[in-house]
């Protein structure tokens, strides 16, 4: 049993919500492009990049509070609860990116693109351990 089986109860199925969410449009969920450009309307006058990485290690702690909450005091957490929090992390990441004139869909992209070169289409845990594997060099 693994010290993570709490997160896989019932209030979790599969690991993780299944909920739906607002969409921009009739065609389909909002795009990170989308996203950034309508936080970037609730920003306020002068936040900088040094604001919004001060914040978003906050407001990632935050997001994980009711998961410590959930497993250590049984305390249950609901999707909602998880979308509020995980949705501020979003604003500030969507902020700080917009500072630094990158696009959340851009840094998306180049995330999977890392993943990839890293493990190919699955997690591969040799990766860590210093071989680098058949996928490709070590990436740090």
């Amino acid at each position: 049993r693994s010290f993570l089986s709490p997160l896989y109860s019932e209030n979790w199925p599969g690991g993780c919500f299944e909920i739906s969410g607002p969409k921009i449009s009739e065609g389909g969920w909002m795009t990170f492009d989308e996203y950034q450009e309508e936080a970037a309307l609730t920003a306020a006058e002068g936040a900088d990049c040094i604001y919004y990485a001060g914040k978003l290690v906050i407001e990632a702690a935050e997001a994980a509070q009711p998961i410590f909450k959930m497993m250590y005091h049984g305390k249950p957490a609901t999707a909602e609860q998880m979308m509020d929090e995980l949705g501020d992390v979003l604003w500030y990441a969507a902020g700080l990116a917009g500072t630094l004139g990158l696009s959340l869909s851009a840094i998306a992209a180049a995330n999977i693109a890392k993943l990839r070169a890293r493990h190919g289409t699955a997690y591969r845990a040799s990766f860590y351990v210093g071989d680098g594997g058949a996928v490709g060099e070590r990436v740090d």
